[in-house]
């Protein structure tokens, strides 16, 4: 059963969040869809661990933001770079806005989506590990073992939808 966003689902969420009255959840969307966060961790993630270098994000995921209470460093794709580096443009850089969940819960509306828990997440996992076909790399990414990489994304998608959805822009 599918439990991740197409990439034309995922281009109307990007879509959407350009918006002004979504724009203020551009960055925990990004966090989520394009760098594969936890939600609980983009909840703890403070916006100075992320450092800007000249081509990709690096974001510390400190142990007590971690949900295996193990440490790691992300360094971005080009994609979730060009749509951080947006965030920054546009002064977005509060991870979880005031009224988040009325927010969040207006945006999944108009969508029309079926938004199942962690999709996001979901969605990331699916895509990275279609592109990349390397479970070691992506579980060490996403924070899990590859053996639950496997179990919930592998087979899912193609090559071909996994660059499509990795050179999505707003």
């Amino acid at each position: 059963e599918k439990h991740f966003f197409s990439v034309e689902e995922v281009q109307k969420i990007l879509s959407l969040i350009k918006d002004d009255k979504h724009k203020a959840l551009m960055p925990y969307i990004i966090l989520m869809l394009m760098v594969g966060l936890r939600n609980e961790e983009t909840k703890r993630l403070k916006w100075e661990k992320l450092n800007f270098q000249s081509d990709h994000v690096y974001i510390r995921i400190d142990s007590y933001v971690a949900k295996t209470n193990s440490r790691r460093m992300i360094q971005t794709t080009d994609a979730a770079t060009r749509l951080l580096n947006y965030c920054v443009e546009h002064n977005l850089t509060e991870l979880r806005p005031k009224n988040f969940r009325k927010r969040f819960d207006r945006l999944k509306n108009e969508t029309g989506l079926d938004w199942r828990p962690n999709i996001l997440r979901h969605t990331f996992g699916t895509y990275r590990y279609a592109l990349s076909e390397n479970a070691e790399a992506t579980s060490k990414e996403m924070g899990n073992s590859p053996t639950v990489l496997k179990k919930y994304y592998d087979g899912l998608a193609t090559k071909r939808d996994s660059e499509k959805f990795f050179e999505l822009r707003i």
